[in-house]
């Protein structure tokens, strides 16, 4: 098995300066990925710093040994947190970060991730969301006191729950692994993106095809068309062929 990739990282339209951070690599192994989006939080400083610290201890991870990525990841974000947490006490200046990334190893895929950036999968014709949001507007739809159409006008939209850097013990969400089909296609993405475009139109964005690379820049041009009011990212993977045998 193959895999294509691209990734995009802007400042949109309004932001004087871009606070996401992006991670599309293959691993020393030909059959490993690891791919992520970094958001630093608003409203806190030094949200570059974090964002690339946690892009930082996933790197570190590729090609370190010690069994599955997944775990090993893990383990490297909540380090990450710590030192977060330690240096924003040192300094007075506090920062967090959301964090979405995707390993496949050995022809499965695997999600892990800490607040509102998503991860998406396309496959068959149909987008699936990977992850669920982090916030408390997500929160509150899923305890059945907001609706979906309340919580996209919701003045708390924007408030996350769970991030790197946030708190001083970090619980991050590992979605089981699944196995790769040829032709999946998988979105990373900060809320700059899916914030402003529904599910709906990033799959007809999709669905247009082409390279990865391709499809990245219609994504972001889909947010910066819909205003662009935040930093945007997106990393998009094509799996080809056949996953190995098991």
């Amino acid at each position: 098995m193959n895999v294509l990739f691209a990734a995009r990282t802007v400042a949109g339209k309004v932001r004087p300066s871009n606070q996401d951070a992006v991670l599309a690599i293959a691993g020393d192994d030909p059959e490993t990925w690891v791919f992520a989006v970094a958001d630093g939080v608003g409203g806190l400083a030094d949200g570059a710093e974090a964002s690339e610290a946690a892009i930082r201890a996933i790197s570190s991870a590729v090609g370190s040994g010690g069994g599955p990525l997944g775990p090993r990841l893990e383990a490297r974000l909540i380090e990450c947190n710590e030192e977060i947490v330690r240096r924003g006490a040192a300094s007075g200046r506090p920062s967090a970060t959301t964090i979405v990334a995707l390993v496949i190893e050995d022809g499965r895929f695997q999600v892990l991730h800490a607040g509102d950036s998503r991860a998406y999968l396309f496959r068959g014709g149909r987008l699936e969301r990977l992850t669920e949001d982090h916030s408390w507007v997500a929160e509150q739809i899923r305890a059945g006191t907001l609706t979906a159409e309340q919580g996209t006008t919701s003045q708390y939209r924007n408030v996350i729950t769970r991030a790197v850097g946030a708190e001083p013990t970090l619980t991050v969400e590992r979605r089981a692994s699944e196995p790769c089909l040829a032709g999946d296609l998988y979105l990373l993405c900060s809320d700059g993106l899916h914030g402003l475009a529904s599910d709906a139109l990033i799959a007809e964005c999709i669905a247009a095809g082409g390279e990865p690379g391709e499809v990245a820049d219609r994504l972001v041009e889909l947010a910066n068309a819909l205003g662009g009011t935040d930093n945007i990212s997106v990393v998009v993977a094509r799996t080809e062929g056949s996953p190995p045998a098991v």
